[in-house]
């Protein structure tokens, strides 16, 4: 009779477990998993959950069959989120029975939007302070945008100026974060200066008791135009009148003011 052997190979034993180690390259939106090899694995999978408990991973991180490497990129993740992984090692009996610890990572979130604060005009006065608002995530940074002024402490909201230039200096607060599109708005700090009215000229009343009397003012310098005249008269209380020159004036002393928008 004929006689022989058969010989049964054993399949391999699903691989141990891996180790999950630290992320990197933390980015706004994203971060590489990483795992330590494991013997005997073709392949790894990987879990991911915003939850602690992985009661719901996400769209394709469920566990399953994912990369031969030991590190993943992951991307599209919602900034600011805290992120949960465990890896599996797989071979060609399935995974492994036990999961890798598990490895928390914090997405670098957007910046707090910047707001530089309400514009603000300065007569004659070469200083200021910037009223930026505090960054609850990210740093902030102010900046020339144009026009003149030495910031005192860039990274302070409340930085003060020195050395103002006349007419418009605009500033800008930018708030960063990582990687993350940083915000930033910007502030005019105007300065003027002082209104100067040059000398004008007057017509007298021509008889006691007319009221043909006029009063021209001088050129008028200075502030940002266009200007706002006021006047009042110290023996007439109802007197007022709001332009330059004046004419139809009885005697008498008369008062004005001028300033601008």
């Amino acid at each position: 009779p004929a006689s022989g052997n058969v010989v049964i190979n054993a399949q391999p034993a699903p691989p141990a477990a891996p180790v999950a180690t630290a992320a990197t390259a933390v980015i706004c939106g994203g971060f590489t998993a990483n795992w330590n090899a494991v013997s005997g694995a073709t392949s790894y999978g990987m879990a991911v959950s915003d939850n602690i408990n992985f009661s719901s991973n996400l769209p394709s991180y469920d566990g399953s069959s994912l990369t031969s490497g030991t590190s993943y990129n992951l991307t599209n993740l919602t900034p600011g989120v805290t992120y949960y992984y465990r890896i599996w090692a797989y071979n060609s009996c399935g995974p492994s029975a036990d999961s890798s610890n598990m490895i928390t990572v914090e997405v670098v979130g957007n910046p707090t939007t910047a707001d530089a604060g309400t514009n603000q005009t300065q007569c004659e006065t070469a200083t200021a302070t910037l009223a930026g608002n505090t960054a609850t995530v990210g740093t902030g940074v102010w900046s020339l945008v144009s026009g003149a002024g030495t910031i005192t402490t860039p990274s302070s909201p409340a930085s003060g100026v020195i050395g103002l230039g006349y007419g418009a200096n605009v500033f800008r607060w930018t708030i960063s974060n990582g990687d993350c599109t940083a915000s930033s708005s910007e502030v005019t700090i105007t300065r003027t200066n002082e209104i100067v009215v040059a000398s004008g000229n007057k017509t007298p009343v021509s008889c006691n008791g007319g009221t043909n009397g006029t009063i021209t003012l001088g050129t008028v310098s200075g502030g940002t135009a266009p200007y706002v005249y006021s006047w009042s008269k110290t023996t007439d209380p109802t007197f007022t009148a709001n332009t330059a020159n004046l004419i139809g004036l009885s005697k008498g002393t008369y008062n004005y003011s001028v300033t601008d928008a």
